[in-house]
């Protein structure tokens, strides 16, 4: 599966938009350092925080992830109002203190997504693949490969605080070779006209 780019989900522009307008106000701050400019800096600031916080939950959204929905929501309503320097830059790192979950839940969803789509590839590989045309070592190499690509699939769990996504990304893509192996032993074993 190819990862989700953000620039194709729908409040990207409002995101990109917001960043440029905050990188304005900041160099007009600190360029003059006048009062006016330093609340143009925190009013853009804010509204790059919600538009970050809104395109995050649109990306946890088209992953099936909607475990903080809740919480990000909430922070959103709690500083809409912040017009002050130390109020924008507290729920900056409040934000950012929901990072390290929101990463976490994120590799979590592509991961299932991933282990899914596996599954039902070796399903189909198992529905339309009959082994009584193939050479008994074809066979038993396709049998082999099957079983090796459900066993990698398997190790895929989360009931740790624990795992790593790399750790388990590798365990996918040896499952995903290995039914890879299969499907070419299939294919090879397929009479064609």
């Amino acid at each position: 599966m190819l990862p989700i780019l953000l620039f194709v989900l729908s409040a990207f522009p409002d995101y990109q938009q917001a960043s440029k307008q905050y990188l304005t106000a900041k160099n007009q701050y600190s360029q003059y350092r006048t009062s006016s400019t330093r609340q143009e800096a925190v009013n853009k600031t804010l509204t790059l925080l919600l538009s970050r916080n809104r395109l995050i939950l649109e990306y946890l959204h088209s992953l099936g992830e909607k475990s903080m929905d809740e919480e990000l929501t909430l922070w959103e309503q709690n500083i809409k109002n912040s017009d002050t320097v130390a109020e924008v830059n507290k729920a900056a790192l409040d934000w950012e203190s929901k990072l390290e979950r929101i990463t976490k839940l994120a590799n979590q969803a592509k991961l299932v997504i991933l282990k899914n789509n596996l599954k039902v590839l070796q399903d189909n590989l198992t529905n339309i693949g009959t082994t009584d045309k193939m050479t008994t070592g074809n066979a038993k190499l396709y049998t082999e490969k099957l079983r090796l690509a459900e066993t990698k699939r398997n190790l895929v769990v989360f009931d740790t605080n624990y795992w790593s996504y790399e750790n388990l990304l590798g365990y996918l893509k040896e499952s995903r070779d290995a039914l890879s192996s299969a499907s070419q032993i299939l294919y090879e074993a397929t009479t064609r006209p």
